[in-house]
């Protein structure tokens, strides 16, 4: 069953550019995901201030035409059928944002694990939990396989200073956080070239209030097919070098369409 809202952006969600910052995009996709479980009696906060809950774990993000009017834009998601072989602790869901126009600008796929935050321990996803969503088979976009592949070493480290209000309600640093991170870690260059095209997101570990946040960029090639396209890779790292994200921006190079 898919979900449908209409959200025209913040004022905050535009960067120096004038277009829609990439934690904005974030922000508009995820906030389509929690009136979905809204509406199917599953709130979020709700779950997680009573002890269970949905966890966050990937991103899978592509950019078709980068937002940037002050329209509505409509965000259409639904959760995936779980397939055979996949762990019962684990759960997709995908989006769709199209402009007002119709055409589509970002395609999106997530993942989830639901867990006891008493514990540290995943919860089993029971199929009467995944029943009310009316999950649907199709896939927004192929799912890449294995972990992301680390540098054999980085090409620079920031340290980047972490704000009170970068803690959600689950306790630790909000998802869209570690995009802001990455791109702060990024070359100068780059940043202000703001034509990413892609990013896939591993959370690994949760930064903490009161964590160091260390980020280190490099500039790598694998899987990079289009000659017009630059991939970075960037780990971000607690004060104990535990790593807690792993980011990969691949940013446009050519002449725009």
């Amino acid at each position: 069953m898919k979900y449908e809202i209409k959200i025209r952006p913040r004022l905050d969600d535009y960067n120096r550019n004038g277009k829609i910052s990439m934690e904005g995009i974030m922000h508009m996709i995820g906030t389509a995901g929690q009136h979905h479980s809204d509406s199917v009696k599953d709130g979020v906060v709700e779950g997680s201030l009573s002890g269970i809950a949905w966890i966050l774990t990937e991103w899978n993000i592509k950019i078709l035409k980068r937002p940037e009017n002050d329209e509505e834009y409509t965000v259409a998601t639904w959760a995936r059928s779980q397939r055979a072989g996949v762990p019962t602790s684990i759960v997709a869901r995908d989006f769709v944002m199209k402009d007002e126009s119709g055409e589509e600008c970002v395609l999106a796929s997530s993942k989830f694990v639901l867990m006891n935050l008493a514990t540290g321990r995943l919860a089993r996803i029971t199929p009467k939990m995944m029943e009310v969503y009316g999950p649907e088979e199709e896939s927004v976009m192929q799912t890449p396989a294995g972990k992301l592949r680390m540098p054999e070493q980085y090409d620079s480290e920031v340290n980047i200073p972490k704000l009170r209000e970068d803690i959600d309600f689950n306790g630790h640093v909000h998802n869209s956080r570690y995009m802001s991170y990455a791109l702060e870690a990024l070359p100068h260059d780059v940043y202000r070239a703001d034509t990413i095209s892609s990013v896939r997101i591993e959370y690994r570990n949760p930064l903490f209030e009161g964590d160091m946040v260390k980020a280190r960029v490099a500039c790598i090639s694998d899987n990079v097919t289009d000659m017009d396209e630059k991939a970075y890779i960037v780990g971000i790292y607690n004060q104990d070098e535990k790593m807690c994200s792993v980011i990969k921006i691949v940013q446009y190079t050519g002449t725009p369409h």
